[in-house]
């Protein structure tokens, strides 16, 4: 019988690629992100998916509905991966609050309301896994990346915190940093920039894909990484070194 694993973001880039990873892996799967069609495709090709929320993860409401979903059913979860999240890049002088406030309100709000509910007793077990998915962007300042930046960078401040207050329940949270992985917020940013150019010059070993981004999310959750809490993993395709 597999872990009961809840990933937040599931229906596309990185979060359904950790979906399908887990899936192979055995585990059941707890699947929510806006776009129905794409959970049912996970779901009809997977066994392991059992449930799944087409809802709106920047309102705490929905969130919490997903909880108590699980409760109502009896299932306690022994992981999270929170990979729900919007980018864009845009200067400064370009800021909109309530563009901000949106953005914010998925990359961390929403994971510190998932996070509230998932360490309660009362929707997960002991020594259970929690990971988010962070960016290279909070660690290498580049121009229109200041406001994406900002919401990440809190995901981090986040993370050793969380780490002390669960530490009792042996719960494990960690972050995972990538640099540029080939999804759909890629192919937007290709609008903007060129994109390739950039990875071609500041990240020499590539666009990174998002199964190998689910390997290392896969590994947290692992035995193998049962002594790793409180870190920010940067899988960043050498982007730091420039």
């Amino acid at each position: 019988m597999g872990r009961n694993i809840l990933i937040l973001g599931a229906s596309s880039g990185i979060g359904r690629a950790v979906a399908e990873y887990m899936a192979r892996k055995g585990d059941d799967l707890f699947l929510a992100a806006r776009r129905r069609d794409r959970l049912e495709e996970l779901k009809n090709k997977y066994d392991q998916v059992q449930i799944i929320w087409d809802v709106d993860l920047s309102e705490e409401a929905n969130v919490k509905r997903i909880f108590m979903d699980l409760k109502e059913k009896g299932i306690k979860l022994d992981g999270m991966v929170y990979c729900a999240g919007t980018a864009y890049s845009k200067p400064i002088r370009s800021y909109s609050e309530e563009q901000f406030q949106q953005m914010f309100d998925i990359n961390f709000k929403s994971f510190l309301a998932s996070v509230k509910y998932f360490v309660s007793k009362r929707y997960s077990e002991s020594g259970s896994v929690i990971t988010a998915i962070s960016s290279v962007s909070t660690e290498k300042p580049e121009k229109g990346r200041g406001e994406y930046a900002a919401s990440k960078g809190a995901v981090n401040a986040l993370i050793p915190i969380i780490a002390k207050e669960v530490i009792d329940r042996r719960i494990r949270i960690n972050s995972v940093s990538p640099g540029f992985v080939k999804t759909e917020i890629y192919d937007r940013e290709k609008v903007f920039f060129d994109v390739d150019a950039y990875i071609k010059e500041y990240q020499p070993l590539g666009l990174i894909e998002p199964e190998n981004v689910a390997e290392v999310i896969g590994f947290l959750h692992s035995d193998a990484a049962k002594y790793i809490t409180g870190q920010n993993i940067f899988m960043d395709a050498g982007n730091l070194l420039f």
